[in-house]
């Protein structure tokens, strides 16, 4: 993610900070789940807007305990990536994640 300036008219001179920082989707519990946006094709059917139904807890509720498994593993890999960096260990690459 970067931080901009909205007044400017190329990307150079609206950008502040490149880089600024990573945008992150934490994993929730949702157990009624948000249908689809309509679109102008939908506004004549009624059918087309039917109520989905809900996920039973368990089953979100696994899913997104293995999503947050997958948060915690990234973050991990990232403080081990971080010690090796500042610790300019032999054979250190860069990851652009």
């Amino acid at each position: 993610m970067s931080l901009i300036h909205l007044d400017g008219s190329t990307n150079d001179a609206m950008t502040v900070v490149p880089t600024a920082a990573i945008h992150l989707g934490f994993p929730a519990v949702v157990t009624a789940p948000i249908p689809p946006h309509e679109t102008d094709d939908d506004d004549d059917d009624p059918a087309a807007s039917a109520a989905v139904e809900p996920i039973p807890y368990p089953k979100r509720s696994k899913f997104t305990r293995r999503k947050l498994g997958a948060l915690r593993a990234f973050f991990e890999d990232f403080r081990h990536y971080r010690k090796t960096k500042l610790a300019k260990a032999r054979g250190f690459r860069p990851d652009l994640r």
